[in-house]
């Protein structure tokens, strides 16, 4: 059993994940993601990852105390599963003008 943690997810990617949390990761800590079926099409799944990165947030205004960015583990998650995510809007190559 580990600690169980509530956060909110602000970036994905077929790569990672970027979400924000009152509890602190230390960089190499397996962790698991309890994804819920979002608005956006994306199924409901876990998804293991290894955290990359764990900073402090100093903004004024936020909702949790520290950003993270983590890398999905490849070899357990279904590739699949991951190929799922993908960019709704915005990117390297939008040109919304």
């Amino acid at each position: 059993m580990g600690t169980y943690s509530y956060g909110r997810m602000y970036n994905y990617s077929q790569g990672g994940i970027y979400f924000e949390s009152d509890t602190p990761f230390q960089a190499g800590t397996r962790v698991r993601f309890d994804i819920e079926e979002s608005k956006i099409g994306l199924d409901a799944h876990q998804y293991i990852a290894d955290v990359k990165w764990c900073a402090e947030i100093s903004a004024a205004v936020v909702l949790y105390d520290y950003g993270i960015g983590v890398r999905y583990d490849l070899d357990v998650n279904v590739p699949n599963y991951i190929n799922k995510f993908h960019v709704i809007n915005g990117g390297a190559n939008n040109n919304n003008t």
